[in-house]
């Protein structure tokens, strides 16, 4: 009998389910409006004129209706309006940092922009979000230079915003029209304002200008600060070339031996290898042997692994080795070095250059001690053309040196298939595998400290300790 009810029950519960699977979906009527309005409208109190219609227009549920509507009642309402819009927007519901702010900020700021800041530093619905930086944006656009005054104060809450608010102050500044934004720039002077800066400013050009047009801009910067204008030159690089990779590399390879070369080739090859790097590779070839060509392979090449490691790797191993592969080769081999010591070993023995070729056989020999020290110290003792002092170093390593290869480790067994081809380890990376450099290899080396020299010492400090305490105590001096 119990059965027989709970089979009763359920189907009943289960009734509207099955009714509802029969309902024509294009019947279902949306939810009243009354679910979107906030509690200050639970009142119910009338709206006329112009409320009534903003309101209206906040209430849309369509997103882009919602924002054409609200932004053509804004466009009719002056300064006289503000409290009454802003009373308006309080009877609806809006989440954090929504457009609806964004529009209403930029309203606001046209006219008030004093008080369009305040209300965006204090409202729980603006702290935090965009709604701050939207109104120094179109501040600047109007009067950059009170802007530019007052981004100096950064944000009252939080101070520290100040660099926010002045990239935004740029952006603003350079959408006015006015040229003396550019000149703004130069003046801030070597540091990270002028660098955020430069890097807005560059986008826009390439953006605005076209790739041909930027680089006639950056060619006619005057020289008298070479600093600043490499900078440009390298944004310039870097954003023209994710629009044309053989034109920004051309214009890349007419400035090889100069100032303004520095650290260029490694702006387009990381662009380029996003799009075509077998044609990155042939044209980091055909640069002069330098190091700027060097850093331009190895994160060219490290750009292309981590889209494709397996294909990347078969195109290094299917070409004959030169030297201007040189850090790719280091780059996979020190990758190898967790999980693959000796792969990595026969790797690194294709490198041309010396002191490259034996910093990474050094560095892959001290992961692959902690790894497998018999096997590791049987390959250093060998005859590898390794010098007793690199041997040495070869089989010196620190706990944190250790602890460090055992993570990796680890985490590379974890790693499926796919997710070990698109992801290359930490340890990869020449520049934070370790505190190895061929400067200290060739220099003056001093033997690290180890867990073990650190208790020896402290071992002997405890006993040097306990002999004191031991000895019989002196007689004080007596009193005259």
């Amino acid at each position: 009998m119990d059965s027989i009810k709970n089979l009763a029950l359920l189907i009943a519960c289960l009734a509207p389910l099955a009714a509802c699977e029969q309902t024509d979906s294009s019947k279902i009527v949306d939810p009243p409006p009354e679910l979107y309005r906030s509690r200050t409208a639970a009142l119910y109190q009338d709206f006329e004129g112009v409320e009534a219609e903003l309101r209206s227009a906040l209430l849309e549920r369509d997103l882009l209706v919602r924002v054409e509507s609200v932004a053509r009642v804004l466009q009719k309402l002056g300064p006289d309006s503000a409290q009454q819009v802003l009373d308006t927007y309080e009877t609806v519901w809006i989440d954090l940092g929504q457009t609806e702010l964004q529009l209403l900020a930029e309203w606001w700021t046209r006219f008030d922009p004093h008080a369009a800041l305040q209300w965006a530093e204090s409202d729980m619905r603006t702290v935090g979000t965009q709604v701050p930086y939207a109104v120094m944006r179109s501040w600047a656009t109007h009067d950059p230079g009170a802007a530019l005054a007052r981004s100096l104060k950064g944000n009252l809450r939080n101070p520290s915003q100040m660099h926010e608010y002045q990239a935004a102050v740029i952006d603003g500044w350079e959408e006015s029209g006015r040229q003396d934004v550019f000149d703004y720039i130069k003046g801030l002077g070597p540091g990270e304002s002028r660098q955020r800066a430069i890097r807005g400013f560059a986008r826009r050009m390439v953006l605005r200008e076209g790739p041909e047009g930027a680089f006639a801009w950056a060619d006619a910067l005057p020289e008298d600060d070479k600093l600043f204008k490499l900078n440009v030159m390298r944004r310039i690089a870097q954003h023209a070339a994710k629009d044309d990779p053989v034109k920004t590399a051309a214009w890349v390879q007419g400035y090889q031996g100069s100032y303004f070369y520095r650290s260029l080739p490694q702006r387009v090859a990381i662009q380029w290898a996003r799009q075509d790097p077998v044609a990155m590779m042939a044209w980091l070839e055909q640069l002069e042997d330098s190091i700027d060509r060097d850093q331009g392979v190895r994160e060219g090449f490290r750009s292309w692994a981590r889209r494709s490691y397996d294909e990347a790797v078969a195109w290094l191993e299917s070409e004959p080795h030169e030297r201007y592969m040189d850090e790719a080769v280091a780059l996979v081999a020190r990758r190898l070095q967790i999980g693959e010591p000796e792969r990595a070993i026969e790797m690194a023995r294709e490198i041309v250059d010396e002191d490259m070729r034996v910093a990474t056989l050094v560095t892959i020999a001290r992961s692959w001690g902690v790894q497998d020290k018999v096997a590791a110290e049987e390959w250093v003792h060998s005859d590898n053309g390794l010098t007793e002092k690199q041997k040495k170093l070869a089989l010196t390593y620190g706990e944190r040196w250790r602890m460090g290869i055992l993570a990796a480790a680890e985490r590379r067994a974890r790693l499926d298939q796919q997710a070990a081809n698109e992801r290359l380890e930490d340890m990869s990376d020449p520049d934070h595998a370790d505190d190895f450099t061929a400067r200290e290899l060739l220099g003056e080396w001093e033997e690290p400290d180890t867990p073990e020299k650190r208790r020896e010492r402290l071992r002997k400090r405890r006993e040097a300790k306990l002999a004191e305490r031991q000895q019989p105590a002196t007689a004080a001096p007596a009193q005259e």
